[in-house]
């Protein structure tokens, strides 16, 4: 059954071709998390609330070692934005869980897929210089005493730096655009190796089918065996790979 496994195993190739393509240039947002009838989950995405260890509990707590890096990481590539977040007086909490939560991806990325990390991370040097002229302006604007000519030269120093953020991002596009269209080029190669042995196919389904009984058709969790590419039911397709084009800092623009 060589063959309908091979058609089965490139559907998570198609599934990624139709998430890439997706991907907004300026980050992604993810699914909230549902909530029950008393507001606390639907006790099926384990812990989620504050100090429960989950995605919203408290980092310094959680993971101290990883804060450690967070911290670290955020100093050198967000200066100016990590200024503002450990600020006491501001409450910025939920933005920080956020921002903790985008590193642990970023640290992901970079085991998997280390040259968009290294553009993701030029993205987030980028943006935090934008972020601290932008800051700068905002105060300007607001004392009496702010001139034209100094509110004119935090304008032109934004202008001058906007390029840089513009170029990161196409330059992220471009990479992502270069790889679909080699699995593109791979999955058309392949459907028409499929069409030539189309009766072969049918022949392979056909038996696959009443070996498996109703069961063919029922959605069945991947075991190790069939992401090995040993099995291929019609709904035994191995899990896709994640998807690492994520923006790693969403809140620094």
């Amino acid at each position: 059954m060589k063959g309908f496994d091979e058609m089965t195993k490139r559907k998570p190739i198609l599934a990624t071709l139709a998430l890439a393509c997706t991907i907004p240039l300026v980050g992604f947002a993810a699914d909230p998390p549902k909530r029950g009838p008393d507001g606390r989950g639907d006790g099926r995405q384990g812990n989620i609330g504050p100090n429960r260890g989950g995605p919203g509990g408290d980092w310094r707590d959680r993971e101290k070692e990883l804060s450690k890096e967070f911290e670290k990481f955020c100093e050198a590539h967000a200066p100016k934005r990590w200024a503002e977040l450990k600020d006491p007086t501001n409450n910025n909490k939920p933005r920080m869980f956020s921002m903790l939560w985008k590193f642990r991806q970023l640290k992901s990325l970079e085991k998997t897929d280390l040259e968009l990390y290294k553009i993701q991370v030029s993205q987030i040097e980028s943006e935090d210089a934008e972020y601290g002229t932008l800051v700068e302006l905002k105060k300007a604007q607001q004392k009496a005493t702010a001139t034209t000519e100094q509110l004119d030269k935090l304008k032109a120093q934004l202008r001058d730096q906007a390029p840089l953020s513009v170029e990161l991002r196409l330059k992220e596009k471009g990479l992502r655009i270069e790889r679909l269209a080699k699995l593109l080029d791979a999955e058309r190669k392949a459907t028409e190796n499929d069409k030539q042995n189309q009766p072969k196919l049918i022949e392979t389904r056909f038996a696959q089918m009443l070996e498996d009984g109703p069961d063919f058709f029922n959605p069945k969790p991947p075991s190790r065996r069939d992401n090995d590419g040993e099995r291929g039911g019609a709904n035994n397709a191995p899990t896709p790979p994640p998807n690492n084009g994520a923006q790693a800092f969403p809140d620094i623009r």
